[in-house]
């Protein structure tokens, strides 16, 4: 059953992927004037959802109590410090960041492979896939993702840098050294299977011509909506289920709906905050600001999760 439901969420997928690539050759763009209700509706439905239930990641399988407090302090701990640094160092935080966002990004695609969780090389290749991944996204729209970015750590010179000189560099040289060692892997050292590499490639190309033909909101609500959060989803269902103790995707959104909707209502009260303090930050900015502070903990906790699957 968990293959069949595996199959199913890959289907969609590709499918929504698909769609989305070819509404390009289309006269008109389907989505145009929606993309940022899409783009809500999607973390509402999966975003956020996916990050809601680590009390449950966490106290679970241990068989803890699920209000563990020594969950809760640490979590809330590593969100406190990395919010600080956010107000005292804004442009190492946007750093930290993409470089947490690269790792999880990579981590969560690439898991399967018959590497060790924590040897050098695997955390490497996760981190070159998300890195890659990232700045192809941020390359191809450019000047939005400057604009959100200069609104998040304000107009630094090195942030101007770091998109037009560095991203650029990046994005074609971390894929191009994650395909190297991934062909090594494949034929040399056996640690991966052809088929794997194939269809990596496949996704790789798929993603860029997303990323490519699409807006940046439309563009990064389907790779962060559908394939990141969809796909993590399914492994969080796949490490709490027991056949004991069923755990399906309505158990899933039971669970995650509490620290859910504390999210919503926190992320929609510091919009409300920004605007009633006249602090002229937009609200997709206070948003990705507030998910960069959820991510924090999340990549630490799912860090440990991956070990198990």
């Amino acid at each position: 059953m968990t293959g069949f439901i595996r199959l199913k969420a890959e289907v969609l997928i590709l499918f929504v992927t698909i769609v989305a690539i070819s509404t390009s050759f289309l006269p008109w763009k389907p989505l145009d004037g929606m993309n940022i209700i899409f783009f809500v509706l999607m973390m509402i439905l999966t975003g956020i959802p996916h990050g809601a239930i680590d009390h449950y990641l966490f106290s679970v399988p241990k068989e803890l109590p699920l209000f563990n407090a020594r969950f809760f302090v640490t979590y809330l701990g590593l969100m406190v410090c990395y919010a600080v640094l956010w107000i005292w160092m804004p442009f190492l935080s946007l750093i930290v960041f993409f470089l947490l966002s690269a790792y999880h990004f990579g981590q969560s695609q690439l898991y399967y492979f018959n590497i060790p969780e924590h040897h050098f090389l695997k955390i490497f290749l996760y981190v070159l896939w998300g890195l890659g991944i990232l700045t192809a996204l941020l390359s191809f729209h450019e000047q939005e993702s400057l604009v959100i970015s200069e609104e998040m750590v304000g107009q630094h010179h090195l942030t101007n840098y770091l998109f037009r000189e560095i991203f650029p560099l990046l994005f074609p040289g971390s894929l191009f050294l994650w395909l190297f060692l991934m062909i090594l892997l494949c034929f040399f050292y056996k640690a991966i299977s052809l088929r794997q590499l194939f269809k990596e490639n496949i996704n790789l190309v798929l993603l860029l011509l997303l990323f490519k033909t699409q807006d940046l909101f439309t563009a990064f609500t389907i790779y962060f909506g559908f394939w990141h959060a969809i796909q993590s989803i399914q492994k969080e269902i796949q490490v709490l289920h027991r056949p004991e103790r069923p755990f399906e995707l309505w158990n899933f959104y039971k669970a995650a709906l509490p620290f859910t909707l504390i999210s919503l209502v926190g992320i929609i009260f510091l919009i409300l905050l920004t605007q009633f303090l006249e602090a002229f930050v937009s609200p997709v900015v206070v948003f990705f600001m507030a998910i960069s502070i959820l991510t924090f903990p999340h990549t630490w906790l799912m860090s440990k999760i991956y070990t198990k699957l």
